[in-house]
């Protein structure tokens, strides 16, 4: 949720986790991509925000920067 806009995702639209230096990068499948810096959370909303998406999810976290952010 933005100033802006507030999207909704399903469990099923989410791709890939990337996590890398606390910064948390999450794609869907309409090749979007749902950015957490690490200063705008603290870290245990950043861990509960992952474990809710594996919990409901067969998504593992990539340790690698995604490519397609700066592609």
């Amino acid at each position: 949720m933005t100033s802006l806009c507030e999207v909704h995702y399903k469990w099923n639209a989410l791709k890939m986790i990337h996590m890398v230096d606390g910064n948390i990068y999450i794609e869907t499948f309409m090749r979007e991509f749902i950015f957490l810096g690490r200063d705008s959370l603290s870290e245990s909303l950043r861990k509960e925000i992952i474990d809710k998406i594996q919990a409901n999810t067969d998504i593992r976290v990539l340790k690698v920067m995604p490519d397609l952010v700066f592609g």
